[in-house]
């Protein structure tokens, strides 16, 4: 039985059906695997247990976002992810692939076009455009990958929670907050995640009753107005800020790709959870591209695609056997690069 695998994290791609771990991402860390090819791993281990599957592509979950949703839209232009990881992928025209000219076959440069994995949470890993503050300096300092995927970093929801968290560690330490309060539960790394912001920023109590609760159950403080409101303007600037910052992504995909026009399919729990992160990505986009008019009717529609990679990586299972079972070609005619 073929199976296409989804497989969340840069890999170096020579065929459809290799591919080998470039780094790991997200708070992930495990040893011995990079530079090792991930389908021949796992196709081993299916071996092992005489299991009668055949692993026949491997695929990023932005891509298999970006096939489910064409599969049933056609005007789908980009598939991306916003979520513990950030990542888009969308169609480009093979003869502005430079890397791949002249090493591929025949059949596959015919098809005209190919679907490219941005990793575009890696964009800036100097940081010489990002808008970065201390708190992501430290996010970046205490990472287990410091100096990369510094763009993720600041729209992860990873990481979000984290940001909130220093920056009131940071109110605490300069008198501002908390005062005459065990702030033990503070003090722990991780300790927030991105529904804590998610939940703050909704509170529409004129005390802001539930983020009084939310702070109570989370950090174990009693919290006082004034308090709470600097937390609840705390997490607005930094949910909208990363959503600022996706809205930069995807629009660097269009004008790269020249679509001025389609859907985008977005997965990912801080996309489709995080209480008004749509509409906020849907103003910075009307921002850049200065579009006028019905909100319905703006060029560009942001679609939430909840599973579309496991659905994606059927599709190109599928196709990649149909491929395979006509003799064509699934991959470079040689490594180089």
């Amino acid at each position: 039985m073929p199976m296409g695998f989804t497989f969340s994290f840069p890999v170096t791609q020579n065929a459809i059906n290799q591919g080998e771990l470039q780094k790991w991402t997200k708070g992930f860390d495990i040893r011995g695997i990079e530079n090792s090819d991930i389908v021949a791993m796992l196709q081993g281990t299916l071996n092992e247990y005489d299991l009668p599957v055949n692993v026949v592509s491997v695929i990023n979950d932005t891509t298999g976002t970006l096939i489910a949703s064409m599969y049933s839209d056609p005007n789908t232009i980009m598939g991306l992810v916003f979520g513990t990881g950030v990542n888009g992928a969308y169609f480009e025209k093979i003869e502005n692939i430079e890397k791949l000219k002249g090493i591929l076959p025949t059949d596959i440069i015919e098809d005209g076009y190919m679907a490219i994995n941005c990793e575009f949470g890696a964009f800036d890993n100097a940081v010489a455009f990002l808008p970065i503050t201390e708190y992501d300096i430290q996010i970046n300092r205490n990472s287990e990958n410091p100096n990369q995927q510094c763009y993720e970093k600041l729209i992860s929801g990873y990481y979000l929670g984290e940001i909130v968290r220093l920056i009131l560690v940071d109110c605490h330490a300069k008198g501002l907050i908390f005062k005459d309060q065990d702030t033990a539960r503070l003090m722990i790394k991780n300790i927030l995640d991105a529904s804590f912001l998610s939940e703050v920023e909704k509170d529409s109590y004129y005390d802001l009753e539930s983020t009084y609760d939310i702070v109570m159950k989370t950090l174990h403080i009693a919290s006082v107005f004034e308090e709470r409101n600097l937390i609840q303007k705390i997490c607005l600037l930094v949910g909208s800020r990363a959503a600022r910052l996706s809205a930069c992504a995807i629009a660097g995909v269009m004008l790269q790709s020249g679509n001025k026009s389609g859907n985008c399919a977005i997965d990912g729990s801080v996309f489709n959870k995080y209480t008004g992160f749509k509409e906020k990505v849907e103003e910075a986009l009307k921002e850049i591209f200065n579009w006028r008019g019905d909100s319905k009717k703006r060029p560009i529609s942001l679609k939430s695609a909840e599973d579309g990679s496991g659905a994606g990586a059927a599709i190109i299972a599928c196709l990649t056997k149909e491929r395979l079972d006509k003799g064509k070609s699934v991959g470079r005619l040689n490594k180089s690069i």
